[in-house]
């Protein structure tokens, strides 16, 4: 936790199911104290008009486009929106992560992240459900024997 209260990138990555993913920090690992406000997953080119800073953006990285010019403009809008770290899930998109990601990355100051395995896929939720929202309708109660 950080003085706010939060989980900071570092600590995420800390966590079962990230580290299952094999994760390697290959850019800003001197920024991984920044506080995670929020996850999201995401697939979209125009996922950072989506964010509103703070999110650790998890991603295989079909949406980054296939030439270095755009794969440039998805980091920079990323970095630009605050996000608090990009995670990029190897082997549906990219076996390594390009070099000009990674430097796009570095030079904006964004924590880039590569997981060398799929983290979570036929694993088990690892905290309970979030209790509901207020003002949602309670969930239906559960089936009667018979």
């Amino acid at each position: 936790m950080d003085s706010q209260g939060g989980i900071t990138v570092r600590r995420a990555l800390e966590l079962p199911g990230l580290r299952a993913g094999l994760p390697e920090v290959v850019a800003c690992a001197d920024r991984l104290d920044r506080t995670v406000r929020w996850v999201h997953a995401g697939e979209v080119p125009y996922i950072a008009s989506l964010l509103k800073g703070g999110e650790l953006l998890l991603t295989t990285g079909l949406g980054l486009g296939s030439r270095p010019a755009e794969q440039r403009v998805f980091v920079r809008r990323l970095a630009e929106r605050g996000i608090a770290a990009l995670v990029v899930e190897l082997g549906s998109r990219f076996d390594r992560l390009p070099a000009t990601i990674v430097e796009t990355a570095r030079a904006a100051g964004l924590p880039l992240v590569q997981l060398h395995r799929a983290p979570c896929r036929g694993r088990r939720r690892a905290h309970p459900p979030a209790p509901p929202r207020r003002g949602a309708p309670p969930p239906p109660p559960p089936p009667r024997p018979r």
